[in-house]
């Protein structure tokens, strides 16, 4: 053994090495009113007093936080679920913007066609617009009738004169 470790394993007591330190519970008998200390020991006694309220005070603060906590995670999961079905049917709705853009061009280009072929025919194939009568359409649903013809009194042979 070495000199320095004979004198350590000496000076220290093995009740010390073991025990932790603990704080004095009450003013030490020695310092008294008039002694200079006096009034630093009874702060640092008075603020071991107070620890205990410091710990009721912290412990109910963590509480209110983990309440909050709570809450907020609830509220999270809630706004997420708004978040998806928002999602969900802005999705659904571009699907059907694409639909009816798809369909109206579909709708364009059979148009287009029908008027090109319709303007490539032109040559042989000619539509005749109806010619328009001065005589009103659906006065009545009977075509007008010809007029009676007049037998003339005078004829001998029996043939209807001409009408007047």
């Amino acid at each position: 053994m070495s000199p320095k470790s004979s004198k350590n394993t000496a000076a220290a007591s093995p009740q010390e090495d073991s025990a932790p330190a603990s704080l004095p519970q009450s003013t030490p008998s020695r310092i008294g009113y008039g002694h200079p200390e006096y009034n630093f020991v009874q702060s640092v006694m008075e603020m071991q007093k107070s620890i205990g309220d410091v710990n009721v005070n912290l412990e109910r603060a963590i509480g209110q936080v983990n309440a909050s906590v709570t809450s907020i995670k609830v509220a999270v999961d809630q706004l997420t679920k708004t978040v998806d079905s928002t999602k969900a049917k802005v999705d659904e709705l571009v699907r059907w913007r694409a639909y009816i853009l798809g369909a109206c061009a579909t709708v364009g280009v059979i148009f287009g066609l029908l008027l090109l072929a319709g303007k490539g025919l032109s040559d042989y194939i000619s539509i005749k617009a109806p010619t328009s009568s001065s005589s009103t359409v659906g006065a009545s649903d009977t075509p007008p009738s010809t007029p009676a013809a007049k037998v003339d009194a005078k004829s001998t042979n029996g043939t209807s004169a001409s009408p007047r």
